[in-house]
């Protein structure tokens, strides 16, 4: 055969070939340009609905209250489509368009978590009688109707918050309902030999009484603290350096001047009267929590829950359920005497179990929630709005953490529908105490964390243990109405200077310890002393329901 004819058949066969292929792999890059963009973007957006949340439950008062945390979490909420429209305001979409892209956020809190996505708005009898009359009223009075929303309608809202709970029967000997935490804080609900039960509270394998009816936990005694102060600005004056204590959520001052105990709303001093200036001042937080830590691992251990089991987890109607629980006892860990592992510690068999709760009510909820968005996708009938699997990785972050899963599916992408998701910890906030949310303040007005090699060198004689949340700036209004920002924890030991963070061990994060953070504190009596009574003030006076 020719050369010329092996060229011709070449341009012929292989040249259209060659230009399909170009266009197609041109078409991929472009998919996966956009493909990463738009992951960018839903990222982008979540990180600020998740600073909107932060900065809001951070500066209220009230914060812990359910109504208030719904109102935070609304404009949060809000916050997230305000930022995702500007992101794709140049593509020709609306918030109202981006809204039917998004078949659900999720807000992880403390103990369980809520659902925003689409519902259909149902009116009851009493409902509907109630819009008539006042239809009618407003007809007569000639007015036009100013109807807000419809019977049928649907609506995008908040759905009822949903806890971390699995039910637990063995025959006659229990039906608890457990409900877990993001940390290893479980309420216990139901019967138990017949007999109901309602306790909870921290599970702590090493805490005990001494023969001086004095509480211990890893063989140190906790006592009562009166070093626990803080700067506050109360009716727009400040106020330095004043004895505190957190009760159920709410934090409680002792102003010695006025010889008052008060707590703040919005600003407002409200006097509490009635609570008396020692229990502000001696501060017996720490010595609760562990106390209440040894009375449920005491009930748990003289009740037949102590070898209750994952896979006794049952549905409401009684039927075992389909998880991946495995088959081992919850509590055995709570009393350990080998030193293997304690029940508190990230890797114990606890921490899993109640992980895999936690990823099973989430993904039973959220998957209904998805599925059933097909029913109210509008404009979008042709997408499949479908669960997409999280990764490990990313459970075990919604389980130890405040969060936003944030979803977008739908839009196009050149040869592909955009089908994507982030999760977004919320490392700052006022809901929970981790394990290192505690940092150390030692009397040259420096605080490290915890796994600072420097605090080798300091003297702990006069150190305290703080919340990581203390450090962060607040913002309130001085007698002229005018916005000033002030620090709680100021000059807190009276040298004349500030305090300040350690440069190594907070701000460049180096100079650490190795090992976990309980490893690194027993290596140091005194240390532990300092964090686990801080740990422990802190949790106890968080707001639980």
């Amino acid at each position: 055969m020719k050369l010329q004819n092996l060229a011709v058949m070449f341009v012929i066969f292989i040249l259209p070939i060659s230009m399909v292929l170009t266009s197609y792999i041109d078409s991929r890059v472009e998919t996966l340009s956009l493909q990463t963009t738009y992951d960018s973007r839903l990222n982008k957006s979540t990180y600020d609905a998740i600073k909107a949340y932060q900065i809001n439950t951070y500066n209220g008062d009230e914060s812990i209250l359910a109504n208030s945390k719904i109102r935070d979490i609304e404009a949060a909420v809000n916050s997230f489509f305000n930022s995702i429209e500007s992101a794709y305001r140049m593509n020709g979409y609306t918030k109202e368009d981006l809204q039917s892209y998004v078949p659900a956020l999720v807000f992880t809190l403390y103990d369980g978590y809520y659902i925003y996505s689409p519902y259909t708005n149902t009116w009851d009898q009493e409902a509907q009688e109630s819009y008539n009359k006042s239809l009618q009223e407003v007809q007569e009075a000639g007015q036009e109707p100013d109807i807000t929303y419809q019977d049928g309608e649907t609506l995008y809202g908040l759905k009822p918050y949903v806890y971390y709970s699995a039910r637990y029967v063995s025959g006659s000997l229990y039906d608890v309902v457990i409900t877990y935490a993001i940390d290893n804080y479980i309420t216990i609900r139901g019967l138990c030999n017949d007999e109901p039960v309602d306790i909870a509270g921290y599970l702590l394998t090493d805490v005990a009484e001494n023969s001086s009816g004095q509480i211990t936990y890893k063989g140190i005694t906790i006592d009562v603290e009166n070093n626990v102060r803080e700067n506050v600005m109360v009716d727009g004056v400040m106020k330095y350096n004043l004895p505190c204590k957190v009760i159920s959520g709410t934090k409680y001052y002792y102003d010695a001047q006025n010889n008052e105990v008060f707590h703040l709303l919005n600003g407002t001093k409200i006097a509490d009267t009635g609570m008396n200036p020692n229990d502000i001042i001696n501060n017996d937080n720490a010595v609760n929590y562990y106390r209440q830590a040894l009375e449920l691992k005491e009930f748990i251990q003289s009740s037949p829950l102590r070898n209750l089991r994952t896979n006794q987890v049952v549905d409401e109607n009684g039927n075992p359920v389909e998880g991946d629980f495995g088959n081992y006892e919850v509590f055995a860990e709570l009393f350990n005497t080998t030193g293997s592992n304690d029940i508190e510690n990230d890797n114990s068999l606890f921490n899993s179990h109640r992980q895999e709760v936690i990823k099973y009510t989430i993904e039973r909820n959220l998957s209904i929630a998805i599925t059933n968005y097909n029913n109210y996708s509008g404009s979008n009938d042709s997408t499949n709005f479908q669960m997409p699997m999280l990764k490990d990785y990313e459970w075990e972050i919604v389980a130890n953490n405040v969060s936003l899963i944030s979803f977008l599916q739908g839009l196009s992408i050149g040869g592909k529908i955009y089908n994507g998701y982030t999760v977004v910890p919320n490392m700052k906030n006022k809901e929970s105490v981790q394990n290192n949310s505690i940092y150390i303040l030692t009397n040259d007005n420096t605080y490290n964390i915890i796994k600072s090699q420097d605090l080798d060198t300091k003297d702990l004689t006069n150190a305290i243990g703080i919340f990581n949340m203390n450090f962060e700036r607040k913002a309130g209004q001085n007698v002229n109405g005018i916005t000033q920002y002030y620090f709680p924890i100021e000059d807190y030991y009276g040298i004349g200077q500030m305090v300040t963070a350690s440069y190594t061990s907070v701000v460049n994060q180096r100079d650490l310890k190795d090992g976990t953070i309980f490893e690194v504190v027993d290596q140091n009596q005194a240390l532990a002393k300092i964090y686990y009574t801080a740990l422990g003030r802190e949790r106890y006076g968080q707001y639980r329901t």
